[in-house]
């Protein structure tokens, strides 16, 4: 028996739906030897709301 696979077309990833109200992260990246590289600071507004297009 083999079982039909059906295509699911793709939909965007948008991370406000899945958030609601405001958000904040930091972050940083360091290098394999732990010297800073960069950091980063986020404000989010999430509306919640449908995933999808």
């Amino acid at each position: 028996m083999t079982r039909a696979r059906t295509a699911v077309p793709p939909s965007r990833f948008r991370l406000e739906a899945y958030l609601l109200g405001a958000t904040r992260a930091k972050g940083i990246f360091q290098d394999r030897f732990g010297t800073l590289r960069r950091q980063f600071d986020v404000a989010i507004e999430g509306r919640g709301g449908t995933v999808g297009p």
